[in-house]
């Protein structure tokens, strides 16, 4: 076991250190004026969300930005196929070598998968710094080959979370894409308990007011804030919890066999 739990570690270091390696842009000066400015404006938006999901690749337009989604796409279609086909079905019902054959089919599908939301990602990122970065065009440089470039690398990234998930799901520790997704957001918990800790520490506070409020910590209004989002986060993790784990004790009454 201690064994097992070091070669997870291994893989989840792997991981955050592929969350760091950014992809080739045509415009590098406009990629970093859009992560320095456009998640200061947007972290609680859209990309905020998806930056979070990813576990700060995003804002670093890593090679693993699009993540897991495009297997986890893959599982859901392949579920709904399976009840849907009979042919798929019967081969669900066949065992373990069944069960083989529908992964096969799920890494398959999460290639062309993975190459539709690299390319949607781009023009995603690209779209949102022109109309709220107030920023050039981020491919405004990119020729055909660097574009070629782009999207391999964000499906290869693709690729080797799914592939690191399945190692990790081998070692029987846990379901390796819920560690890593977890592991994603759990990293970025420091930078955003910081940002919601300066937040209420100024909000709504004048500048002649800051000095006062430098020996109080806290405005009163910033704590309240930051205490109602305490409150919601370990209740929304206590009913997660307490449903996911639900039973209901059904009592079973047997006829009266008759010997």
């Amino acid at each position: 076991m201690r064994n097992r739990i070091l070669a997870v570690l291994g893989m989840l270091l792997v991981f955050r250190i592929l969350a760091h390696i950014p992809i080739p842009l045509g415009d590098s000066t406009t990629l970093k004026q859009l992560l320095d400015n456009l998640f200061n404006q947007t972290s609680s938006g859209l990309l905020g969300y998806l930056n979070v999901l990813s576990g700060g690749a995003l804002a670093n337009f890593s090679i693993v930005l699009v993540g897991l989604q495009p297997y986890i796409t893959a599982s859901i279609i392949m579920q709904v196929l399976t009840k849907a086909i009979p042919k798929l079905e019967a081969m669900n019902k066949e065992g373990e070598f069944g069960r083989r054959k529908i992964n096969q089919y799920t890494r398959i599908l999460t290639f062309p998968l993975a190459v539709v939301q690299s390319i949607g990602m781009v023009f995603l990122v690209r779209q949102t710094a022109q109309s709220l970065g107030g920023l050039g065009d981020i491919t405004a440089n990119a020729s055909l080959g660097r574009w070629v470039v782009m999207i391999s690398a964000l499906t290869g990234g693709a690729m080797v979370l799914m592939w690191l998930g399945e190692l990790i799901t081998e070692r029987s520790v846990g379901n390796g894409i819920s560690i890593i997704i977890t592991v994603g957001i759990v990293s970025r918990l420091p930078s955003m308990i910081s940002d919601l800790a300066n937040g209420a520490k100024w909000d709504g506070v004048t500048t002649s007011d800051k000095a006062y409020l430098f020996h109080h910590n806290y405005s009163r209004h910033g704590l309240k804030v930051a205490g109602i989002i305490t409150l919601a986060i370990i209740f929304i993790t206590w009913a997660v919890v307490k449903l996911n784990e639900a039973s209901r004790r059904i009592t079973i009454n047997y006829a009266k066999r008759v010997q």
